[in-house]
This record gives C-alpha cells, sequence and structure tokens, in this order.
C-alpha cells in the first residue's frame, strides 16, 4: 500500500509546481489618425499693372491743326516678357523702358507728320479684361488717323493664362481635331449676329471670315474683328459671342465655364 501512495503523491507534487498562466493583457483601442486634406494647387496672382500716360504734341508753328501722340498704357512689371509682347502689338521699337519704347515710337510718329505737314494723331490704349478663372485678357487699341474721312481702329487682344505664363492662341485652347467644328459654331454664331442687326440684308457682302483674335471672358467666348472685317465702318470694331455651353465638345475642359 505504502509503495502504491508514494508515486501518487509525486505525482501531486509536480503537478503543483507547474506555473500559473499569466493573466490576459488588456485590450489597447487602435486609433487610425485621420486623413491629411487633399492638397489644394494655390490659385496664380493676379497680374500687377501699372499705368503709364504721357502726351507727345507737335509745337513747330502748327497753330491749332498739331500732331499728337498718345499713350494711355498698362506696364507689367513682374512680367518683362510679357511688356514686350503687348509692344509687339503696336510695333514699339525696343528700349530700356516701356515708357522708353512708346516715346520713341511717338517721336517717330510725329518727325513723320511734321514732314507731312498734316495734324495725324496717333493714340495707343491697353485695358485689363476680366477673363475666365486663371485667364487675364489684354485688350491693345491702336487709333491712327493720318489723313482721308476717318482714322482707323485696331484692336488687339493677348489672353495670358496666369497658372503656365502663356499667351494662348486658338489652337491652345481647342481640342484636337475640333478646329473645323469650332468655326462652324462661329459661323452659326455670326449668322445670328447678322440677323440681329437692324438691316441684315445690308451685310450680304460682308462674309464670315475667321480671326485670330478672341476674348476668353467670364461669360462667353468673344470673336474681335477690326472695322471692314465682316462689315461697314459705322459698325466699328464688331464682336461675336458664343456661349462656352455651345463649346463643351470643341474646347479643352481647362478652358470651360467650370473652371
Amino acid at each position: 500500500m505504502t509503495r502504491l501512495l508514494l508515486p501518487i503523491a509525486l505525482l501531486l507534487s509536480l503537478v503543483g509546481c507547474e506555473r500559473s498562466p499569466e493573466p490576459a493583457a488588456p485590450a489597447i483601442d487602435v486609433v487610425t489618425p485621420p486623413a491629411p486634406p487633399p492638397a489644394t494647387t494655390a490659385a496664380p496672382a493676379e497680374l500687377q499693372a501699372r499705368a503709364i500716360r504721357f502726351t507727345l504734341k507737335d509745337t513747330t508753328g502748327c497753330d491749332d491743326r498739331c500732331a499728337r501722340f498718345e499713350a494711355d498704357w498698362l506696364e507689367f512689371p513682374q512680367q518683362p516678357a510679357l511688356n514686350r509682347l503687348v509692344l509687339d502689338h503696336v510695333s514699339a521699337p525696343e528700349a530700356d523702358s516701356t515708357k522708353s519704347a512708346l516715346t520713341r515710337q511717338g517721336r517717330e510718329f510725329l518727325r513723320d507728320a511734321m514732314e507731312a505737314q498734316e495734324p495725324w494723331e496717333q493714340i495707343f490704349k491697353v485695358n485689363m479684361i476680366p477673363g475666365l478663372g486663371d485667364v487675364s485678357v489684354i485688350e491693345v487699341v491702336a487709333y491712327s488717323y493720318t489723313g482721308g474721312a476717318h482714322g482707323m481702329t485696331t484692336i488687339s487682344t493677348l489672353n495670358f493664362d496666369r497658372a503656365t505664363n502663356q499667351v494662348l492662341s486658338l489652337s491652345d485652347i481647342i481640342q484636337p481635331e475640333r478646329e473645323s467644328q469650332f468655326w462652324q459654331i462661329a459661323r452659326r454664331a455670326h449668322e445670328q449676329w447678322i440677323n440681329a442687326q437692324d438691316d441684315p440684308a445690308s451685310f450680304d457682302g460682308w462674309p464670315f471670315v475667321p480671326t485670330s483674335t478672341f476674348l476668353l471672358t467670364p461669360d462667353a467666348l468673344q470673336l474681335q474683328y477690326d472695322p471692314y472685317a465682316i462689315g461697314p465702318y459705322s459698325m466699328g470694331s464688331p464682336l461675336i459671342s458664343i456661349a462656352y455651353e455651345r463649346l463643351q465638345d470643341v474646347l479643352r475642359r481647362e478652358y470651360l465655364l467650370e473652371r
């Protein structure tokens, strides 16, 4: 009997020596940090413009029939390349500054007027027009009178994309292979413009012609024409507006109204 109890006691002692199970680790709440907000691209800065205004006159005994040159200009101090492009629209000579270039232009004009002994007049004017999205529209108006029944006004525009520092052409804003579709839409807009005139029949001799001068305004794409281009002189410098809704499948997405 003693022999039987000894193994049992030994077994019980071994069981009692086993390690007790460790307490379970407390649960840890894992908090996922919120995702960072999507990166936003800062809007390009507005164009900073500085006005340049002056007048030059012929004062060599011309009494009240004196030649005159006037500049009502805008200079863009932070955009020297853009300044030069604007000056090129009036064929201003190279110079150290915008005012110097315009002054040289004016003096050359007055010299020609004095040689002709005529009261010629030339006026250059630059305007800023609200543009679509990141586009600033710069309008260059040049009026010249060198004799005849009346002077002539020409208007040119620069659509400056501030996001890319690029002056846009129509080929930059029209989708590939959509140019013919664009001009079809423009032709229909021209027909509507004629029908809105007091005497549409008087425009029979003024067919539609394409133009490279345009304005990307907040409300519409506008085609700009010089006098005599699509109508008589009395029409001035016509503008044909095309709503962006009509150009949804033609213009590049970044140059549509929702921009």
